[in-house]
């Protein structure tokens, strides 16, 4: 199984003692002990490109903020031509699409993933799964501090309250914690891709 391969959710509840709050997950560092496999595209056996394309955009003036109109030349609200280094493109929507090699949209469907080999070649299949969104942190997960030395680190991060009204709530647990000198143990993922389990039909 390997995680951290798609985009990480941003925050998730955690349920530690009396604190019950919704935290950021906020990475610490950027140095990896294991690396994770590169994922590729593929519908039919062909590539597939994840592109964003702009839904809605509009021009705004530098120095005004007055809204321009987007032709071939760019226009102040009365008309006057504005030089487009005067001028800020702003993205209001955007979406992200899947395209083949012939810049054609795929159906997010009909999308299947790979491992990508080292040397550029197609490896396993394998399936996404979401990241966890609740973290509940029971008396069974509680260990002395010390057991820590057994594990290999991979990641690390931080989690403030989402709300800063929070924080004292998740930083009394953190002392109370310390004070027994014990760490909490569990499990929860950024979300990525795992084997793919194929199953046969028998008659």
């Amino acid at each position: 199984m390997w995680g951290a391969i798609a985009l990480p959710a941003s925050t998730l509840w955690i349920k530690i003692g009396n604190a019950d709050v919704r935290v950021l997950k906020q990475k610490v560092g950027n140095a990896l002990v294991i690396k994770d496999p590169e994922i590729a595209k593929q519908v039919d056996d062909r590539p597939v490109r994840d592109v964003r394309t702009v839904g809605q955009s509009h021009w705004e003036q530098v120095g005004t903020g007055l809204t321009l109109a987007t032709e071939t030349i760019l226009k102040d609200p009365e008309g006057n031509t504005v030089p487009i280094s005067q001028a800020l493109c702003i993205l209001d929507h955007y979406k992200s699409i899947d395209l083949n090699e012939k810049s054609e949209e795929i159906d997010k469907k009909k999308i299947r993933f790979y491992i990508l080999n080292p040397d550029g070649s197609i490896g396993e299949e394998v399936m996404p799964f979401p990241p966890t969104d609740r973290i509940e942190i029971n008396q069974e997960n509680w260990i002395p501090s010390t057991v820590i030395e057994e594990f290999l680190i991979k990641e690390e991060y931080e989690l403030p309250a989402a709300d800063p009204n929070n924080d004292a709530k998740l930083f009394k647990e953190a002392e109370d914690a310390a004070k027994r000198d014990e760490i909490a143990i569990t499990v929860f993922s950024n979300g990525g891709f795992t084997q793919r389990i194929l199953s046969k039909a028998y008659n």
